[in-house]
C-alpha cells in the first residue's frame, strides 16, 4: 500500500469538468461523488501536490454515468509528475547523484521515496525515452 503524502506541501487542484448532459438522450447530469488522484511533482526547489479532481455525474433519464478520463501521465498508474521525473534524472546523470542520495535528499524534505521506486521511475523513464534517443542518433 502507497504511503500518503505529507498534508503540509501545497496542493495545486486541477479539476476536470464534465459535460452538462448526456449527448444521446438529453438528459441533465447531477453529481454522484468524485476521483481524486494525487501526483507528486517538482518544481525547481520545491515538491508540489498536484490534485486531478475528476467528478462523476449521473444522467437520471438513462442511468449512465459520466466522467472527465484520468490525465495522462508519463508513467501509467505512478505518483511522479513531469517535473519530478525531469528532477530525478537531471540530478542522477547531470549531477552524478546516486538515487540513495536523492532519497536521503527527498527524506529531509518530508518525502518519503525509496531507491528501489526511484529506479523504477529511471528505468520506465528510459522506455519512455528510448524513441527520442533514437530519432537524435539519426541526425
Amino acid at each position: 500500500m502507497r504511503k500518503p503524502l505529507p498534508a503540509s506541501l501545497p496542493r495545486d487542484v486541477v479539476e476536470h469538468a464534465a459535460p452538462c448532459a448526456r449527448p444521446h438522450c438529453s438528459g441533465k447530469l447531477h453529481a454522484l461523488g468524485e476521483d481524486v488522484t494525487e501526483v507528486l511533482d517538482y518544481v525547481p526547489g520545491a515538491f508540489r501536490v498536484i490534485r486531478h479532481v475528476r467528478p462523476k455525474l449521473s444522467c437520471r433519464v438513462c442511468e449512465s454515468i459520466a466522467q472527465t478520463p484520468a490525465p495522462s501521465l508519463p508513467i501509467r498508474r505512478g505518483l511522479a509528475g513531469p517535473g519530478l521525473l525531469a528532477q530525478v534524472l537531471v540530478a542522477k546523470y547531470c549531477d552524478h547523484s546516486p538515487l540513495h542520495r536523492q532519497a536521503e535528499i527527498y527524506a529531509r524534505e518530508g518525502i518519503d521515496l525509496d531507491r528501489s521506486i526511484l529506479a523504477d521511475w529511471v528505468g520506465q523513464s528510459a522506455r519512455r525515452l528510448r524513441p527520442l534517443v533514437d530519432a537524435v542518433a539519426r541526425m
